[in-house]
């Protein structure tokens, strides 16, 4: 019996405190593992502002090191009309040029400031296959150093393959099902859709949390946690 507002609020300043508890332990979380990353996207206030979430995944703990967000103009096939109103939202914003890579580099930031280079010399990030990862990483000048080294592997994957526990992806994808089973502004074809980017990533930095500090790694049937 409460308005939205009231729930939105609580959202907000639950997300606020989320993030600022993420970014201390984050800072005492030596990376130990390697790494998978991937993006995620939905769509805020209408399909006409698609959204991309980056997201950086452990690969043995599907832990969530980082999110980072950006809009884009919507792409895709569309009616006349369609096109039509999609050319009149462009002379009012237009995306930041390079925006996904930017977006992209900024999720990546973490990896320099825990990688701890002494327990674990050689640190894998495994990608899909799109353009813009390979630059953003190169962009960060100390994993574009350790790439040269070669103490940074970046390797890529096909999204087409079977999304199973021998996917090298399989940490991202895991989480991509999550996010999307559990966030209804994340769902396909979802009604539940976001009024601004601010409300998107209140909801995914309130999950993160959830997921990193208060889920179960593996939730079995009852019968098996009673053997």
């Amino acid at each position: 019996s409460c308005s939205w507002e009231s729930v939105q609020n609580r959202i907000a300043r639950l997300a606020r405190n989320c993030i600022a508890m993420h970014g201390s332990l984050n800072r005492s979380r030596a990376l130990r593992e390697d790494l998978t990353a991937d993006g995620l996207e939905s769509f805020d206030v209408s399909k006409y502002f698609p959204s991309h979430v980056s997201i950086l995944t452990g690969k043995d703990s599907q832990y969530i090191y980082s999110l980072a967000h950006m809009n884009f103009i919507r792409k895709g096939s569309m009616t006349p009309a369609q096109k039509k109103r999609k050319n009149e939202l462009k002379t009012r914003w237009k995306t930041t040029k390079g925006a996904l890579s930017k977006s992209f580099a900024k999720a990546m930031q973490v990896i320099p400031e825990q990688w701890d280079r002494k327990s674990m010399p050689k640190l894998v990030l495994a990608t899909d296959l799109h353009p813009v990862y390979p630059g953003a990483l190169r962009s960060l000048p100390a994993l574009a150093e350790s790439l040269e080294e070669g103490s940074f592997v970046h390797q890529r994957y096909s999204s087409k393959l079977p999304r199973d526990a021998l996917n090298p992806l399989f940490a991202s994808n895991y989480v991509d099902r999550l996010i999307r089973k559990d966030v209804a502004c994340y769902a396909r074809e979802s009604s539940c859709d976001n009024r601004n980017s601010s409300s998107e990533m209140y909801r995914a930095m309130t999950y993160m949390t959830w997921h990193n500090y208060e889920k179960r790694f593996r939730i079995r049937p009852k019968h098996d946690a009673d053997d």
